[in-house]
């Protein structure tokens, strides 16, 4: 009952706030909440013989659940602009606010980096071509997620998903636009984040290699009938210096094949800052070739070879991209 009487006083609340009369669908009413209040207005509810109980969960990162565990009495608090408001007379510790906030910064974040990767011209390019049927498309493409779509057995123990897909690393999981019609290659973004870095303010020059280390394994894993590559050989040549808090385009390609072996080689360069609406404005690339921003306004900071092989055990293991 009483998590009932917080969440009509959170809507009616929050109704007038947002200029709604309190009798407004609850639909409407919803549909303006915050996202984190969202979540919590979901958590709050269990119910076990017939008597409804309160339970409150986070979803906080990780990183953060040590100083975002909720109170066990149904609390709720919101934050509007710099002040607080309270329900019910409840409190709430101010770690556990800082983590709502600090998620909410997360996703505005993470929602202008995938912006600023749907803006690029080329990316527009891939994405037009990857609609059209391969009678239309002289080189189609497939845009895949990889750590999202990555087979649930590898996903918990990947060192990328565990340890580097995160707000001040890889803020957003990489794109990858494959392309098995006439030349196998893989062109892919991603944003590398401030918590990358050896020397302060540039990249790890681990972060070059493993980046191109996934990308050759998902290009040469097209090769073969199994959909498993390993790395034999990897070298890279660094030209500039990587920095961080940019978007990357990086690319591969396959060279030669044999038999259970093939040779690849590729490109990453580092764009310059920019922002969605200023690419937006410039026409989309026409080619799946190094595009004029890349070109003009990205920095080549490493070109690599690598020559992976099909294992001779592969039916032993499970392939990393099942698709």
């Amino acid at each position: 009952m009483l998590s009932r009487i917080c969440l009509r006083r959170i809507e009616s609340f929050y109704s007038r706030v947002n200029g709604q009369s309190p009798r407004s669908s609850k639909a409407k009413v919803f549909s303006n909440l915050p996202s984190r209040l969202l979540q919590l207005r979901k958590s709050l509810h269990t119910t076990e013989f017939g008597t409804r109980k309160v339970s409150m969960t986070s979803n906080c990162e990780e990183s953060n659940a040590a100083n975002c565990q909720l109170p066990p009495k149904p609390l709720i608090r919101m934050a509007l602009s710099d002040a607080t408001v309270e329900f019910c007379n409840c409190s709430i510790s101010t770690p556990t606010l800082q983590c709502y906030k600090q998620q909410e910064a997360a996703d505005q974040a993470r929602s202008r980096i995938e912006d600023m990767i749907s803006s690029l011209p080329l990316v527009r390019y891939l994405r037009s071509v990857a609609t059209k049927s391969s009678s239309q498309a002289l080189n189609q493409y497939k845009e895949t997620r990889p750590y999202q779509t990555m087979h649930s057995a590898a996903r918990s123990t990947h060192l990328v998903v565990n340890s580097f897909l995160c707000p001040e690393k890889l803020a957003v999981d990489p794109h990858f636009f494959i392309s098995t019609h006439q030349h196998h290659r893989v062109i892919a973004t991603c944003y590398v984040g401030p918590q990358l870095c050896g020397h302060a303010g540039y990249v790890h020059g681990g972060v070059p290699f493993l980046l191109f280390d996934d990308l050759f394994a998902r290009c040469a894993s097209t090769l073969f009938d199994s959909g498993v590559a390993m790395t034999a050989n990897m070298n890279i040549d660094f030209r500039k210096p990587a920095i961080p808090d940019r978007v990357y385009l990086y690319r591969a390609e396959t060279v030669m094949t044999e038999g259970r072996k093939a040779w690849l080689t590729g490109q990453m360069r580092c764009m310059n800052p920019f922002t969605a609406d200023e690419m937006l404005n410039r026409r989309a690339a026409v080619s799946d070739e190094v595009s004029e921003e890349e070109e003009n306004e990205g920095i080549l900071v490493a070109e690599a070879t690598a020559l992976f092989v099909e294992p001779k055990f592969e039916k032993t293991m499970v392939a990393l991209f099942p698709e």
